[in-house]
């Protein structure tokens, strides 16, 4: 007689069947499985120490983000200046915390009121951020 546990495997091995897997690498997988326990969490953490890797080796290259120049920005005019009229659309804090090792390096800002949209603000950050 088959236990539930055995019946959910089958159920499983079934659905993945389905969608296109072999049966026999499923079959091979969950066999190996149950030989060594340990590669069910050793998998995982492999996967996770390979992005760690590969986002540190990343980090280092310019990789801006989207938005990362107007939101350094918008922090940095907030520590320096006391404006928070750039990006107004996100609250201060994160930014702030995100500027403020910049402080130290003291660059130059505009601090002069900004009245522009969403694409000057764009541009005069990214003219900032990369000069």
């Amino acid at each position: 007689m088959a236990t539930v546990a055995e019946g959910q495997d089958a159920a499983v091995v079934n659905a993945l069947v389905c969608e296109g897997l072999p049966g026999s690498v499923l079959v091979s997988v969950r066999s190996a499985l149950k030989k060594n326990p340990r590669l069910e969490w050793r998998i995982p953490a492999t996967l996770c120490a390979a992005m760690l890797v590969e986002l540190l080796l990343a980090g280092g290259q310019l990789s801006q983000t989207a938005d990362e120049a107007t939101h350094l920005y918008s922090g940095y005019r907030g520590l320096k200046c006391g404006d928070l009229t750039v990006g107004p659309e996100h609250p201060p804090l994160a930014k702030i915390v995100a500027a403020a090792p910049l402080v130290a390096l003291n660059f130059k800002v505009d601090c002069s009121p900004f009245a522009g949209d969403n694409l000057q603000q764009a541009t005069t950050a990214l003219n900032w951020f990369y000069s």
